[in-house]
């Protein structure tokens, strides 16, 4: 029946809004009643993560580890087999195992020096680092690859955070980006500053070294 189809649609639209609103507010009680409405326990999982993440995100901390030891109360579902668990496919030239990337990028992101105050209230910054790898897209735009975030430092101007992040590059044709935030509560971080990084010289060189030892290791 299709206006029970598009009813449906709209009862599921309206619960992920909710689950999303409950969630930035730290309401894990009625984050689990909105899960527990859902008939879908594929739909359920994916929308417990979701909330899991907002959770964390909008450092409800303790609400997010309730909602983590409450998923293992939802119906457990079969997942599409991840990249990993399929078989692996080889590339015909090499013989060797392909991965559908160039190579693996380790970043680590050490600290800032002297940000900006951002905050009229305490004169300080609460910041927070995004990485992010940009590679071609569709008709000449960039398209945002992978992304990840540093911890949030509360109340300094000199932060330090310490942390690596390792990201799949598969494209030579990349770029790292590195934005400086000043976190808030309501989401609407306040930016400080950026850099970007153009990595095709490094990787186009990686990848001819790699292919002269190739060549060497086959005589």
């Amino acid at each position: 029946d299709e206006l029970a189809a598009k009813q449906r649609a709209s009862d599921a639209q309206n619960r992920r809004a909710h689950i999303h609103n409950a969630s930035s507010s730290g309401n894990v009680d009625r984050v689990l009643q909105l899960l527990e409405e859902s008939d879908d326990p594929y739909v359920a999982q994916q929308l417990a993560q979701k909330a899991k993440s907002n959770l964390l995100k909008t450092k409800h901390f303790g609400a997010a580890r309730i909602l983590d030891e409450t998923l293992g109360e939802l119906p457990k579902v079969r997942f599409p087999l991840a990249e990993s668990e399929q078989a692996p496919k080889y590339d015909v030239n090499t013989g060797q195992i392909s991965t559908g990337k160039v190579a693996s990028l380790l970043i680590t992101v050490v600290k800032g020096l002297n940000l900006p105050a951002k905050d009229g209230l305490t004169g300080s910054c609460d910041p927070f680092c995004k990485i992010t790898l940009w590679g071609p897209g569709e008709m000449g735009q960039r398209r945002r690859k992978c992304e990840k975030n540093t911890e949030v430092k509360m109340m300094t101007q000199n932060p330090e955070w310490n942390e690596t992040f390792q990201l799949d590059v598969d494209s030579i044709d990349t770029t790292l980006e590195a934005m400086v935030y000043d976190w808030d509560e309501d989401n609407t971080h306040d930016f400080i500053g950026k850099v970007s990084l153009p990595l095709q010289a490094a990787i186009s060189k990686l990848l001819e070294d790699r292919e002269a030892s190739f060549k060497q290791n086959s005589q």
